[in-house]
């Protein structure tokens, strides 16, 4: 199983599903539309994605950004 950056930070394992499911809601939320309009929606990205990780808020800056 594909264990990502978010699930490392938080120090546990979680199934990939679950965070797609943070994915779906986060982006509800962003939208202001039910969370079961948004997981009907095929443009949803996986979590652990850069487009799904901004939509949950995570931003992560290269090194040149950081400097």
């Amino acid at each position: 199983m594909k264990v990502s950056i978010k699930s490392k930070i938080l120090g546990c394992e979680v199934e990939p599903r679950s965070l797609d499911m943070d994915v779906i809601f986060a982006l509800a939320h962003l939208e202001r539309v039910s969370p079961v309009a948004v997981s009907l929606r095929k443009d949803i990205p996986s979590a652990g994605t850069p487009e799904a990780d901004r939509i949950l808020g995570f931003s992560y800056q290269s090194e040149t950004e950081k400097s």
